[in-house]
Order: structure tokens, then sequence, then C-alpha cells
């Protein structure tokens, strides 16, 4: 089955804490949003290694305000590319 040109796939690891083994989920990036969208219509639910899979799209990435702000705007001027030094450690919530 093919439902078009993947450009990327990033499989989530607990490389936090050292075992590297797979998180249970990856992201798939696709050239056009309807092959994605093909692609999720058919796959979600299918079984995959006597395993039943649930495929989604990915919400789309936000920074929001936290009790500290200024660890959110470090973050945001990071994904946009300024270059500012990262001074303080974030650890993200997994998207199950």
């Amino acid at each position: 089955m093919a439902f078009g040109e993947v450009l990327s796939v990033t499989v989530m690891n607990d490389k936090y804490i050292g075992s590297g083994q797979s998180r249970g989920y990856a992201f798939v990036e696709m050239t056009s949003k309807s092959e994605g969208e093909s692609a999720i219509t058919a796959l979600n639910g299918q079984s995959l290694k006597q395993r039943t899979i649930d495929v989604i799209q990915a919400p789309p990435f936000q920074i929001t305000k936290t009790r500290d702000s200024s660890i959110a705007e470090e973050l945001a001027a990071l994904v946009a590319g300024a270059e500012k030094e990262c001074t303080k450690s974030v650890e993200l919530p997994a998207i199950i």
C-alpha cells in the first residue's frame, strides 16, 4: 500500500531514561495534506504485528505561557531559529 511520498519519520524513544526503547509512537511527515489524510483514513485501526494501531493527525505545536514564562520564551526563540542560548532544560509532554 502506498499513500504518497514521506518526507520524514521521527520515532520517539526513551533517551531521557537511558533505555533508548521506542515509546510506541512516531511522527510521519508527508508531502501533501491529501496524502496524509489518505494514509490516516486507510491505516487507522489496522493491525501491525498483531497490534491495532491508532493513526491520527498530530495537533499543531504551540507554546503556551507557564508559571515560568521565560522557559516558554526561550523555547519559542529556539524554535523560531533565533541565536539565543537556552539556559534551562525543558521537558515537553508526550503526545499519545
